[in-house]
């Protein structure tokens, strides 16, 4: 009976020891968590409801007793439909000294967007999380037009809006400008000049501050004309929208710059939506050193003509040196050069193309790359550029350029932070003949994300990487056709990130080699799908290629992997 009782009593003090340490664990634990500052953030749109295609700005802080600085808050959109896109200023993006930070985007749907900004423990403050909704709509049609433009046999007639006719001439420029110069001296908010029927221009039409252009019809060039169709200079909130901008590019004598269709210099807070612009000379919308421009649902095509020469290697956009712009859900074809470039002159002059996104187009038949934040000074800038969800079709039929390009390659200029995902490649690069080159992604750039694009049917390799610290993850690159390119290159980079992708009848799977700088060391090649490869599935082609990864990978046909580098890590691949 005493042994039982001893027996009860050790019990019951080791329950208690145990509860005792467990207490101690958990206090333990509270203090190290509550050494911890709580932090709070906060997210404050402009205006709770805008139209598709139209900036909404929200302003952000994140504090903790004060604004935390320097710290890195992810951004991101929750879309009507479910899915997720991002803002302007991409994935991520770092307070000021205060704690604060923007928050850009343009909705591409109708419906409630939750805009979403989130702070992860860094150690010193917790986690938090907020969010903000708005509401896109339909644009609707502005006010009542003050100023209507007919044809009457070859005159043009301008209308009030009382319906009294206020002006005849039979130059077609000459009646659109005299309707725009009529509008309210010094006005604050926009007005409409309606255009109906066919106008037949001589010379072009110039933009000014707070007007509407509302083409119902057709505008047509001129044969020998020889200048633009709408010109605009250090003008803003403006609008052209509607109808069909007829070039005339068989009739002009000269290309060049001077003939783009349409043409903006150091204009803001301007919008190019629906209409048909085609056949320029050279750019069909030419926007140099513009900001905030929003370019969406048009088609543009047959921009400039290269059996001409060089003069007439026309883009169906161009944005040179213009910053947080959209190009969104448009058609462009058939250029004799690009698609859409947003592009840096090489002038020892820093300039930039920051925060630009293009989503939602669909690109073929362009000479030069479909979309390009092409940088060709190594002082210039293209930084948190959103390229996203667009179709890039026979891009690079020169056999020199690529699908989608980032940065530029000779001197090596590179991009920073852009995001390229879920896009549609294929048939790149002189693609019929399988000669030159013709990539479907490549991106010269550090600190970037190349993810959940599909690509095929590329005349070289599926994705290039030359640069730092980029992430190349769920990508499919299936059948990359000149028979010496992989599916995926990381070519002069370290610290990169090839995970996650499927890589499918192909010659060659992943290499890594160095062509321009001294080495290409620490990348991982992890997790990756890689079938039915003609040689090899993944190679380190040189000595200089140092402690890179290759793990945990799916080989399925061969196996081969040809490792030339040094304290190259091979390990758990099946």
């Amino acid at each position: 009976m005493r042994s039982s009782k001893n027996h009860l009593s050790k019990t019951v003090s080791l329950t208690i020891a145990v509860m005792l340490i467990i207490v101690m664990v958990i206090a333990a634990l509270g203090v190290v968590l509550s050494s911890r500052s709580s932090s709070s953030i906060s997210l404050m749109p402009d205006s709770t409801s805008t139209e598709v295609g139209t900036k909404v700005h929200a302003a952000g802080l994140l504090r903790g007793s004060s604004g935390i600085a320097n710290a890195s808050v992810s951004l991101k959109v929750a879309l009507p439909d479910g899915s997720f896109s991002y803002p302007l200023q991409g994935r991520t993006v770092d307070t000021s000294a205060e704690g604060a930070f923007s928050f850009d985007y343009v909705p591409i749907m109708a419906g409630e967007h939750e805009l979403i900004a989130t702070f992860n423990d860094d150690g010193t403050y917790g986690s938090t999380v907020t969010s903000a909704k708005i509401t896109a709509e339909v644009p609707t049609n502005h006010d009542v037009p003050s100023f209507v433009v007919v044809r009457d046999d070859e005159t043009y007639r301008v209308q009030n809006s009382s319906g009294i006719y206020v002006y005849n001439d039979t130059d077609a420029a000459s009646a659109i400008q005299i309707a725009i110069d009529s509008l309210t001296p010094g006005r604050d908010t926009r007005e409409k000049v309606l255009l109906r029927g066919t106008f037949v221009l001589k010379d072009a039409i110039n933009m000014r501050n707070n007007t509407v252009i509302q083409l119902d019809g057709k505008v047509f060039m001129e044969d020998g004309s020889n200048t633009h169709m709408v010109v605009a200079e250090n003008e803003s909130e403006f609008e052209i929208v509607g109808g069909e901008w007829d070039a005339n590019q068989a009739g002009q004598e000269y290309g060049g710059t001077d003939r783009d269709a349409f043409q903006f210099m150091y204009c803001n807070n301007f919008t190019v939506r629906n209409l048909a612009v085609h056949d320029s000379p050279y750019d069909n919308v030419a926007c140099i050193r513009c900001y905030n421009v929003t370019i969406s649902g048009i088609e543009t095509y047959n921009a400039g003509n290269i059996a001409k020469g060089t003069g007439w290697q026309g883009h169906g956009l161009m944005l040179v040196e213009s910053n947080n712009c959209s190009v969104i859900g448009c058609h462009i074809h058939d250029c004799a050069a690009g698609g859409c470039y947003f592009y840096c002159e090489n002038d020892s002059i820093e300039r930039s193309v920051n925060n630009n996104v293009l989503r939602g187009n669909r690109v073929e038949r362009t000479e030069t790359s479909g979309l390009s934040i092409s940088l060709r000074g190594t002082e210039d800038q293209g930084v948190n550029n959103l390229i996203e969800q667009n179709t890039i079709v026979d891009c690079g039929i020169d056999g020199e350029h690529y699908g989608i390009n980032l940065g530029f390659g000779n001197p090596l200029v590179y991009a920073q932070n852009c995001t390229v995902q879920n896009n549609l490649v294929y048939e790149t690069g002189d693609f019929y003949s399988i000669g030159g080159v013709g990539a479907g992604i490549v991106a010269i750039s550090h600190r970037s994300c190349i993810a959940n694009n599909v690509i095929f049917d590329t005349t070289d390799v599926g994705i290039c990487i030359i640069g730092d610290h980029n992430i190349v993850s769920f990508n499919s690159v299936d059948v990359v056709r000149t028979p010496y390119y992989p599916g995926i290159q990381i070519a002069d980079g370290s610290y990169n990130e090839v995970v996650n992708n499927t890589i499918t009848n192909c010659e060659e799977g992943i290499t890594v080699e160095t062509t321009w700088t001294n080495e290409s060391s620490y990348n991982l090649i992890a997790y990756n799908r890689i079938e039915n490869m003609a040689k090899y599935v993944v190679m380190v082609s040189g000595a200089e290629d140092v402690g890179n990864m290759i793990e945990h990978n799916t080989f399925v046909g061969s196996r081969t992997i040809i490792d030339r580098g040094t304290d190259t890590l091979i390990r758990f691949n099946n």
